[in-house]
Parts: C-alpha cells; structure tokens; sequence
C-alpha cells in the first residue's frame, strides 16, 4: 500500500516499506534558461531511509548520493551555522569528515519541494529550518568527480 501526495512540483509517496521515495521531474522552459541562464537542475530526487540516504539525479547525467548524515550536518539554516553572519552558499568543508550518525537528528521524517529551486527536510528531532538550493546541493556532492579531496584520497 502506498500513500502519495503532490508538493509543487514533485510527488511525495511513503510505501510501507518506510522508504520516502521524491521524484522531482523539471521542465526547463526557454523562459528560465532566458533568465536564469543554463543551471544544472535536478531530474529526480530520491529518500530511502533503510540505506538513511538521498539521492539526486542531475540534468546533466551526474548522480549525487548523500548520507542523511551529511545532509543534517551541513544544515543550510542560521541555528545550524550559528547564525546568519556565518551562513555560506557552499557547505563547510569539515561535512565531509564528520562520522555516520544514526540519531533521531539524522534521520528524515518528511521532505518537501521549496518552489522550484529547493528542498527542505524535517527531521525526526524536529528541526525543519534548512532550505537546501540545488547549487548548495550539487555542491555538497561527496563522490570523487565533485570533491578533489575525496578522489585523492582514493589514490
């Protein structure tokens, strides 16, 4: 049995299996190419909480997948950066080497589109304050295609 339920423009379903699946399918309009200028766009966004990860398919062909973990600690909010003055476009750094956590803090209870160019995730702790912008998600990339430091680590 499956629940589903439309958020903008993606369709949010829980199956029994307690995997949150999201899939985001974008249209990119002349309009917004006009405007905004070429911008990699997510085609599909996925949750599976058994494997406590998010993945992100990319119009351009890439596949970022990110640890709940990462994602709760490079929290985008100012409670989470300490406040508005520290608050940056791009995740600090020190996300890629923090351990895996399985708190109540690391684990997402729902995820919602924020318009077209955003999600934003409550956690099971109740937090629901960070808006993760598809830049600052690509951005937060882990594989090694998208941070030198991790593909050089695996030399």
């Amino acid at each position: 049995m499956k629940k589903a339920a439309m958020v903008g423009r993606f369709r949010i379903s829980w199956r029994l299996s307690r995997i949150l699946d999201v899939f985001a399918f974008f249209v990119i309009s002349v309009y917004s190419l006009v405007m905004t200028g070429y911008q990699v766009q997510p085609v599909g966004v996925s949750a599976d909480r058994q494997a406590a990860s998010l993945t992100v398919r990319w119009s351009d062909g890439h596949v970022s997948e990110y640890s709940f973990t990462l994602m709760r600690m490079a929290c985008p909010c100012a409670q989470c950066q300490g406040g508005h003055e520290y608050m940056r476009s791009e995740p600090d750094e020190r996300v890629f080497s923090l351990p895996e956590e399985d708190t109540p803090a690391t684990r997402i209870r729902d995820i919602e589109a924020v318009g077209t160019y955003a999600l934003t995730i409550e956690w099971e702790d109740g937090h629901h304050y960070g808006i993760y912008n598809w830049n600052y998600l690509r951005k937060l990339c882990p594989c090694p295609l998208c941070r030198p430091e991790a593909r050089d680590a695996g030399r």
